[in-house]
């Protein structure tokens, strides 16, 4: 891979105003969810927000992350099995 692939990959656009949104809601006990057009920057938004949580203090344990297009997590598509997932693995 040449250089400037590698450059263009590392180059992330910081979205203040998606990024002071999402703050707003931080400590609140709520899933917190992006949708949109499909490659708009909603998974690097959310990876920044997560790692900004934990840059203050927010236990990585107490983030759930799911990647909906990984086929491994094909099945939390179902409603309860989603549910379960997140009540199994959320804040004990």
């Amino acid at each position: 891979m040449s250089k400037n692939l590698i450059k263009m990959k590392e180059k992330v656009i910081y979205r203040e105003q998606y990024m002071n949104k999402l703050n707003s809601y931080k400590d609140k006990r709520i899933i917190k969810v992006l949708n949109g057009i499909r490659r708009s920057g909603k998974s690097t938004i959310l990876n920044q927000f997560k790692k900004e949580s934990i840059d203050s203090r927010v236990l990585e344990k107490n983030i759930i992350s799911i990647n909906f297009e990984d086929n491994s997590n094909m099945e939390l598509l179902n409603a309860q099995k989603l549910h379960d997932y997140i009540i199994n693995n959320g804040i004990k």
